[in-house]
C-alpha cells in the first residue's frame, strides 16, 4: 500500500470518527429552549444550544479572546527561550508572528504538527541547525502538554483532599489523569533512552515510528536541553502561566453563559479536554473536543449549555488566531510549495 493510499484511508477514518461523534452530540443536546418538570411538579425552562449562544455576554467573550492572544505572546516567548538554549537567535516579534501564523495554519491544516512544521521550516531556512529547530518545536509542544498534565494532577489532588467532589464525580478525571501521567512516565524514558529500549527489546518497534528519525539524528540538540535542565525547569513556570491565562479565558466564556461551575473545576477539566484533544482522532479535534466537554462538565449545567460553552471556546480560539491570517497575507509569502517542503524536510530529517 503506497503512502497516498495510507493517507486517504487515515483521513477517511478521521472523518468517520468525526461524523459519529457529532451524531452522538446532536442526540444528546437540545438546540432550542425546552421545559422540564421537577419532582414537585414545577415546570421550568432550560436553555438550548442556540439560545445559550445568542444570550452570551459579548464583553466577557471579548475578554476571553484577549486572554488567548496574551497566551500567544507567552508561548512565543517560551519558544524563543528554547531556541536561545540551542544558541539560535530569533527576534521576539518574528517569533510572535510565526506563532500566530502556525496556530492559524493549524486551523486550516488540521494535524498534530501542521503549523509547527511550517514555522520551524521558516526559521530553519536561515540557519543550518535544522535538527535543533525541529527538536525545539517538539519540546515546546511537549512542555505545553506536560504543563496541562501538572495542572490537572495538582487540581485533582486538591479537590480530592478537600472533598470538593464526591467519589462518583472524581472517578472519571482521576482515571484520565492516571492514564496520562502513566503514559508520560513510561513514554518519555522510552523515547529518549536507546539503552532502555534495547533492554526491554523495544528498539525494533521504536524504529518503525516516524518520530525515531527526529530523536536519532538530533541527539546533540537533546543533549543540550539535558545539560541546561535548570533553564528547562524555568520553561515549566512560563508554561503554567500561559495555561492559567488560557483556562481563565474558558472561565470567562462560562461566565458569559451564566454557567454555575466552580472556578477550580475549570482548572481540572479543561486541561484534560486539551490533553485528549491533542490526539489526532478527528480533523482539528472537531467533535472530539465538544464530546469531552460534555463528558467532564456534565455537572456544570444541562448538556445544551455545556455544548454552547464548547462551541464558544472554539470560536474564541479561532478569533484569537485571526492575526495569523494577516501574517500570512502581509508577512513573508507562504506558498503551498513551502508547506509541502516543510513536511518533506521533516520526513527526510
Amino acid at each position: 500500500m503506497n503512502l497516498l493510499n495510507k493517507k486517504v484511508i487515515l483521513i477517511s477514518v478521521k472523518i468517520i470518527i468525526t461524523a459519529v461523534l457529532i451524531f452522538f452530540i446532536i442526540k444528546q443536546v437540545h438546540w432550542h429552549d425546552y421545559s422540564i418538570i421537577d419532582d414537585n411538579g414545577q415546570k421550568s425552562i432550560c436553555k438550548g444550544v442556540l439560545s445559550s449562544i445568542k444570550g452570551a455576554n459579548l464583553y466577557f467573550l471579548s475578554c476571553s479572546v484577549l486572554c488567548l492572544i496574551v497566551t500567544q505572546f507567552i508561548t512565543g516567548y517560551r519558544w524563543q527561550q528554547m531556541l536561545m538554549i540551542q544558541q539560535i537567535q530569533v527576534k521576539f516579534m518574528k517569533i510572535i508572528n510565526l506563532t500566530f501564523l502556525a496556530n492559524f495554519l493549524c486551523l486550516v491544516l488540521p494535524g498534530l504538527f501542521g503549523g509547527d512544521l511550517v514555522k520551524a521550516y521558516l526559521v530553519a531556512r536561515q540557519t543550518p541547525q535544522k535538527a535543533h529547530i525541529l527538536v525545539s518545536v517538539f519540546f515546546d509542544r511537549l512542555f505545553g502538554l506536560a504543563g496541562f498534565t501538572i495542572m490537572a494532577t495538582v487540581m485533582l489532588f486538591i479537590v480530592w483532599t478537600t472533598g470538593a467532589l464526591n467519589q462518583e464525580a472524581i472517578y472519571t478525571p482521576a482515571l484520565t489523569v492516571a492514564v496520562v501521567v502513566g503514559g508520560i512516565a513510561i513514554g518519555i524514558p522510552l523515547l529518549l533512552s536507546s539503552r532502555l529500549r534495547r533492554y526491554l527489546y523495544l528498539h525494533k518497534i521504536y524504529d518503525l515510528l516516524p518520530l525515531n528519525r527526529y530523536i536519532a539524528q538530533a541527539g546533540e540538540a537533546i543533549d543540550i536541553y539535558r545539560r541546561k535542565w535548570r533553564c528547562m525547569l524555568s520553561m515549566i513556570g512560563v508554561t503554567l502561566v500561559s495555561h492559567v491565562v488560557a483556562i481563565f479565558s474558558v472561565i470567562l466564556v462560562g461566565i458569559s453563559l451564566g454557567l454555575s461551575m466552580e472556578w477550580y473545576l475549570y482548572f481540572l477539566y479543561v486541561p484534560l479536554v486539551i490533553i485528549i484533544s491533542a490526539v489526532p482522532l478527528s480533523p482539528g479535534s472537531v467533535g472530539l473536543t465538544e464530546k469531552l466537554y460534555l463528558i467532564y462538565m456534565a455537572s456544570a449545567g444541562n448538556s445544551s449549555e455545556v455544548l454552547a460553552l464548547a462551541v464558544l471556546v472554539r470560536i474564541t480560539f479561532v478569533l484569537s488566531n485571526l492575526p495569523g491570517a494577516f501574517v500570512a497575507m502581509l508577512g513573508p509569502k507562504i506558498s503551498r510549495e513551502d508547506i509541502l517542503q516543510a513536511k518533506l524536510e521533516a520526513e527526510e530529517f
